[in-house]
């Protein structure tokens, strides 16, 4: 029996991006929740008192969420449907990611610099999810 990327000619999708999508669509959603929480909630007395920003800045922050939210989980599937774009994205953010963990790494002393070095190593596992040879098959094949 044959599969159905041998049939179409075209490689299908690696599990490691199927798993960054995955977990690209778990942390949008879990933003657009917060997000929504911060607008909901930017009126009440005890988050301004422990925010120490006022109701508009909070709505500011909480449109700014939910927009970044939707960006992720447009990031997501453009990396299910193989789009070069999304891929892209996403490479910059694991690019950036990984510098500041670099960064933090040589200022941060303690638990501080080991939050930075896992984050460091998660970003570089992202890259490699990315860029593997399945991956790059993957994406050539919709790109062409």
């Amino acid at each position: 029996m044959t599969s159905s990327s041998s049939m179409s000619g075209r490689p299908r999708r690696p599990g490691g991006v199927t798993l960054l999508a995955v977990l690209i669509v778990i942390s949008g959603l879990l933003g657009l929740i917060g997000s929504i929480a911060v607008i909901i909630g930017r009126s009440n007395d005890d988050v301004l008192r422990n925010t120490s920003v006022s109701s508009g800045t909070l709505l500011w922050v909480g449109i700014v969420g939910v927009i970044i939210a939707l960006v992720y989980l447009a990031v997501a599937r453009g990396l299910t449907r193989g789009s070069g774009l999304a891929r892209g994205l996403a490479t910059l953010v694991a690019v950036l990611s990984l510098a500041s963990a670099v960064y933090q790494a040589f200022i941060q002393t303690g638990n501080l610099r080991y939050s930075a070095i896992f984050s460091g190593v998660l970003a570089l596992i992202v890259l490699l999810l990315l860029y593997s040879p399945k991956a790059n098959a993957f994406f050539a094949a919709r790109s062409a």
